[in-house]
């Protein structure tokens, strides 16, 4: 096999139900609204979710895997953990569905990530048939497990919450550091059938303090160390620096993100400002990316390794305070202030442009390019 992660797409999405491990808890009419709330949670940047593929392999036989999650309200994942009833992603859906949703918007992400944390549902998870029951099953579950720390590393979580089917699932993620929340034992009682042994749902959670107090390190381990960001990007500049992670080329960036080549060069440009009024020796240097050429190469390989070790850069966060924004600022106007204007500019219109692209760090607002 030859795995490989990348974020989910619109167009992936009904090949993914066909192998989410909670398939048998959605009827027809569910399925649909299923597949809206996945649309509107990934286009509203309210979830994250992972394919899995076996470049080897070609047409349906490519997605081996697949997994979803969003941040829901203190109140769902309180109700969650009593245990009353099973299945929480379905009363998730019947919750939005009905008009009162308990999936965070990107406004209610923001606040959270800058302030308490957040509550992480685990939605869905699956293998695809074919490789299921095989040997290879286990490097795709450790795909999966690659692709969830990747996607989540630099939120500030507060837990993580999951409903696992059948034992197997639950002894494999219990290794991993996850702990029994419940097994719903009193209302599966009064089911009738029962479910067989393979659907038969556990919520396992891990938690902050949890993690915090115990003597091992796990895959859990990794998720749960957060660092406030410093740069404070605008969700466009993560959109572009998320897919120049990806090896995105700067004519890749202008398609995916369906701007001109001059709105992405003007892109970066900004995002290198932002940077060097916080920490000038990470991109140092006069902002022309227009003719960047190799040392702007390095400058953007340099910034891209800082990105991959501090993802919390690209994770969406509240407005700096305006306090911390004017300090930073001042001090940044102050560094530059000893630079000289390019060439063919005057100073004092160059000292007032450089001096408004400083200011930028306390907008959030996507730039309209």
């Amino acid at each position: 096999m030859r795995l490989k992660f990348r974020p989910t797409r619109l167009d992936d999405l009904s090949p993914c139900f066909a192998i989410i491990r909670d398939k048998f808890v959605y009827d027809s009419e569910m399925q649909v609204k299923l597949l809206r709330l996945w649309r509107e949670l990934l286009t509203r940047r309210c979830a994250t979710s992972a394919v899995i593929e076996d470049h080897e392999r070609r047409g349906e036989h490519r997605l081996v895997g697949f997994g979803m999650s969003a941040f829901v309200t203190d109140e769902f994942a309180r109700a969650a953990k009593r245990g009353v009833l099973p299945y929480i992603t379905r009363r998730a859906l019947e919750g939005w569905s009905g008009g009162a949703s308990p999936f965070l918007t990107l406004g209610d992400i923001q606040r959270a990530n800058s302030g308490e944390g957040l509550n992480c549902l685990v939605m869905h998870y699956g293998l695809a048939k074919h490789v299921w029951d095989t040997d290879d099953a286990v490097f795709v579950w450790n795909c999966l497990m690659e692709a969830f720390i990747h996607q989540h590393r630099g939120y500030q979580l507060k837990e993580i919450i999951d409903e696992v089917y059948g034992e197997s699932d639950l002894r494999g993620l219990l290794t991993l550091g996850a702990k029994l929340v419940t097994d719903y034992g009193t209302s599966l009682k009064k089911a009738s059938p029962p479910p067989p042994p393979d659907r038969r749902p556990y919520l396992i959670g891990v938690t902050r303090e949890g993690v915090r107090t115990q003597d091992v390190v796990t895959y859990s381990t990794p998720l749960f160390a957060y660092t406030p960001p410093r740069f404070h990007l605008t969700l466009a500049e993560q959109d572009l620096l998320e897919h120049a992670l990806e090896g995105a080329t700067d004519e890749n960036l202008a398609s995916e993100l369906k701007i001109s080549l001059t709105a992405v060069k003007k892109r970066w440009s900004t995002i290198y400002q932002r940077v060097d009024a916080v920490d000038p020796d990470l991109v140092s240097g006069p902002f022309d990316t227009v003719s960047e050429g190799k040392r702007g190469a390095e400058k953007r390989r340099g910034l891209l390794a800082y990105l991959r070790d501090h993802p919390e850069e690209l994770r969406p966060a509240a407005p700096p305070k305006a306090s911390m924004a004017s300090r930073a600022t001042s001090r940044a106007v102050a560094a530059r202030a000893s630079h000289s204007p390019p060439p063919g500019s005057s100073e004092s219109g160059w000292r007032d442009r450089n001096e408004a692209y400083i200011s930028a760090p306390g907008r959030r607002s996507r730039p309209t390019d």
